[in-house]
């Protein structure tokens, strides 16, 4: 059964080899004619390499990130493919060299490859000039355009980092301004240094104090060690005038009013200490009275100065990030990681001719055609047989 079948298959191409023959030969006229009153054809190919393949984005947190590079690069490769084949980056490069072609015909005559980090672009012209022309400024635009379209999104957060950064730099003058005030009114300047100072001059005024009481008793200690001393010089002096000796006698009146003239002196010092003594307790009181106050305050105080820190850490961590997407953005839309590793250059004779490769899928496309041309104009006719025969009977 199979063997009948393939003997009526060969039959019908049999039958029909002339028609087939002529969609061969009309296809391959076709082919030699254009081949033939086509001009030359020249190539020119720009290579392009990724560097790296760093993230557009800009991240406000710490962050983990790893990846095969040999992904992040093909995934690159494949991005700028996509720009590069857009029709707005072929009519911008119609439009820059004033080309009479459409987009989908520019586009038709460049091809693109890849190997490794490597891309290439190759373009088809008429001349050489042009070849090298074009294709300098398809992949320019093209550059352009891919790095427009990466720098947008740190664009989008160099712009939002900015508007958070003037309102967190509001806040950060509104915290100082409160801060200033606040040591304004309560005259300070380093709560911490105030509250330092005041002890140290507590303990200073603690311990002129205590030696003005050692001071005042010693005093006192010694006008009453005079007192007596006078009071004995007394004696011996009234025990000499009574036995009259005036000499022995004046010698002690004289030296009683020593003592007593000493005691005097040492009573006025130990009044003067305890004088002092009380100054020392005021200025104590004072000083303690300031220092429990200046204490209440550094609730408040410390709240103030937190506020302003904490502004301040979001200030400098947003002017970070600020810094980092105008560098990223910057990074994209001049640099970028594709960049041109070989300039097209004018190619020296024109691309090798495709006309074999052409005439062979020629013939092998116009065959299957004709085998299949035939088989449908042998259907039809069996089935005008069969309605024929049909109407016979």
């Amino acid at each position: 059964m199979e063997t009948t079948d393939f003997l009526m298959y060969l039959r019908v191409i049999w039958k029909r080899a002339w028609l087939i023959a002529l969609i061969m030969v009309l296809t391959v006229g076709v082919i030699l004619m254009t081949s033939l009153t086509a001009g030359p054809v020249y190539q020119a190919t720009v290579r392009l390499q990724v560097i790296a393949s760093e993230p557009g984005d800009v991240a406000l947190f710490s962050e983990f990130r790893s990846g095969p590079a040999a992904e992040e690069v093909s995934a690159a490769q494949q991005d700028f493919i996509a720009a590069l084949k857009r029709p707005i980056v072929a009519w911008q490069t119609i439009a820059d060299l004033n080309l009479g072609i459409s987009a989908v015909d520019l586009l038709e005559r460049m091809t693109v490859g890849t190997e490794e980090e490597f891309i290439y672009i190759t373009y088809e012209a008429d001349s050489p000039q042009d070849a090298e022309t074009i294709v300098t400024k398809l992949v320019d635009n093209a550059l352009t355009y891919y790095r427009n379209l990466r720098a947008k999104r740190a664009t989008v957060l160099r712009v939002f980092i900015a508007q958070e950064l003037e309102k967190e730099q509001k806040n950060l003058d509104a915290a100082k301004e409160a801060f200033l005030q606040f040591k304004l009114q309560h005259n300070l300047d380093s709560l911490q240094r105030e509250l330092t100072a005041y002890q140290d001059e507590l303990r200073q005024l603690r311990f002129s104090r205590d030696m003005a009481v050692l001071q005042g008793e010693q005093k006192t200690r010694e006008a009453t060690l005079y007192r007596e001393q006078a009071q004995k010089a007394t004696v011996e002096a009234e025990s000499a005038s009574a036995r009259g000796a005036t000499a022995t006698a004046s010698y002690y009146y004289g030296l009683a009013r020593d003592y007593a003239q000493k005691a005097v002196e040492a009573d006025i010092s130990a009044e003067a200490a305890q004088v002092a003594r009380l100054e020392y307790e005021q200025m104590i009181s004072d000083r303690e009275t300031r220092l429990l106050s200046l204490i209440g305050l550094t609730s408040e105080y410390d709240a103030k100065q937190t506020a302003v820190y904490k502004v301040q850490a979001n200030v400098d961590f947003l002017t970070g990030k600020l810094n980092e997407a105008a560098l990223k953005e910057s990074q994209s839309l001049n640099a970028g990681f594709i960049q041109v590793a070989e300039p097209a250059r004018q190619p020296d004779r024109p691309a090798p001719s495709q006309l074999p490769r052409l005439l062979l899928v020629g013939v092998a496309i116009s065959a299957a055609v004709g085998v299949i041309l035939a088989f449908i104009l042998e259907f039809i006719e069996s089935l005008g047989r069969s309605r024929a025969k049909a109407k016979a009977q």
